[in-house]
């Protein structure tokens, strides 16, 4: 244990250190490339992403870094702007709607002490936990917490385990397809239509795969079986999919993984919509996250993705390396602060077997997120 803590301690130093300095210069044109990613083009006219860029990347001639990445930019992207930070607005009315093929709905609305409003939703039998505060929604039944628990897609987290559920596996009750498509049909109906950004991630949560999970998270977290026990024991635990829908603007996605900020120690969600579906339908449904609002900036390129890793390369002199960091991820994404969306290039880290997001400002070049690395709350910290 005191091992363990030692090594966290050592890797949020490193992490300051790494995040040190993170102003908004502007980068020196002689000290990095200035091939463009995306090429020159009047603001009325979009042009494409490089025809040449490849979907992975292999690249150890860095200093610091070495590239063994996937990456996910949209073919589609174009000039960029800041945009201003909006907060969602959901109206109840909408709720009720999209749940009417499902079941009824009625609610009333509370005004909060911040002046903000609260939505308590009643379902027939008061058998689901409903919440809105417009700039967030959530619904939940009984039985949802279990999977919500034994499955963490966000790479925030140190715990994430994502990845060992599979996305192209169908499952009895429902095919794939169909599942995204009752996700996208609720969002539909709150009409945040024009803000989902394909393509959707779609995880199979067999109950085979949820048991061996189960049996990690008992060792790590017992309370984990108080929580079994209290929804039933492991025949609570069924087959499902877990969808998750990405927020864009434009065609580049806002930032979906969870974050905090070094400088100004406070939390920022990230932007999407998860829903676990089973074959009794929504088990658990949350929306949160931004959108934009007025442009903050004129359209204006972006620099080059090998201008972003070189960036990345630099941030890592200040450390003592025994080996180079990797990359394993590199997106193009909005990143959000106190007040606008600001595009950035998302590279993710593995360090020591921790991973981490570091966001490179894609006008300037300079670093203006570093993730913390997170380690899982538990069970009872993350309850509704």
């Amino acid at each position: 244990m005191k091992k363990s803590l030692t090594t966290l301690i050592i890797v949020f130093i490193v992490l300051c250190t790494l995040c040190s300095g993170c102003g908004d210069k502007s980068i020196e044109p002689e000290e990095l490339p200035s091939k463009a990613f995306l090429n020159p083009a009047s603001p009325d006219s979009p042009v494409p992403a490089a025809e040449s860029m490849p979907s992975h990347i292999l690249a150890d001639g860095f200093k610091n870094v070495k590239f063994d990445a996937d990456i996910v930019i949209p073919d589609n992207s174009t000039q960029l702007n800041i945009w201003s930070r909006n907060l969602l607005d959901i109206n109840p009315d909408n709720v009720v709607m999209a749940f009417l093929p499902y079941f009824n709905l009625s609610y009333e609305t509370n005004p909060m002490s911040d002046g903000g409003l609260f939505d308590a939703f009643r379902t027939e039998e008061n058998k689901a936990v409903i919440r809105s505060w417009r700039w967030s929604f959530i619904f939940e039944n009984e039985q949802a917490e279990l999977h919500r628990l034994l499955f963490n897609r966000d790479r925030g987290y140190s715990q994430c385990n994502a990845d060992s559920f599979p996305a192209d596996i169908d499952l009895p009750f429902l095919s794939r397809e169909e599942a995204r498509d009752m996700a996208k049909e609720f969002l539909y109906a709150l009409d945040l239509r024009s803000y989902i950004f394909e393509p959707v991630e779609l995880y199979t949560l067999s109950k085979s795969r949820l048991m061996e999970e189960l049996d990690k998270k008992i060792v790590d977290d017992p309370y984990m079986e108080d929580i079994l026990k209290s929804h039933g024991g492991k025949e609570a635990i069924y087959d499902a999919y877990f969808v998750f829908v990405p927020f864009q603007i434009k065609g580049v996605p806002i930032m979906s993984d969870s974050f905090g900020y070094i400088t100004a120690d406070i939390p920022v969600r990230g932007s999407g919509a998860s829903f676990i579906i089973s074959e009794s339908g929504f088990e658990h449904i949350s929306v949160d996250g931004y959108l934009p609002g007025d442009v903050q900036s004129p359209l204006q390129d972006a620099i080059s993705l090998e201008t972003a890793m070189n960036a990345l390369d630099k941030k890592y002199d200040l450390l003592l390396l025994s080996e180079p960091v990797i990359v394993t991820k590199i997106i193009l994404c909005y990143v959000p602060n106190a007040t606008v969306l600001t595009p950035a290039y998302g590279f993710l880290v593995n360090q020591n077997g921790f991973s981490q997001w570091v966001y490179i400002n894609a006008f300037t070049g300079e670093q203006i997120i570093c993730c913390l690395l997170y380690t899982s709350p538990s069970p009872r910290d993350r309850s509704l």
